[in-house]
């Protein structure tokens, strides 16, 4: 699944310009916690972590079931 930042200071008026960043994540995104730069998405079987000013994951742990809760 495709994960999009969008910038909510910017005006509605110009959409196009409200996205900041897009990445992927491994399947439905059950939970998002973010802390400082970082953003950490529970999708699928893993937890990944993606650095916000880059959009770049930055790690990923995989689990061998699915994950329900973050």
């Amino acid at each position: 699944k495709e994960l999009q930042v969008w910038d909510t200071a910017t005006s509605s008026a110009n959409r196009s310009s409200c996205c900041v960043g897009k990445s992927t994540v491994p399947g439905a995104p059950k939970a998002m916690k973010c802390h400082e730069s970082l953003i950490y998405i529970a999708a699928g079987t893993s937890v990944v972590a993606i650095d916000i000013r880059t959009m770049r994951q930055v790690f990923k742990v995989n689990h061998q079931e699915e994950v329900h809760s973050f």
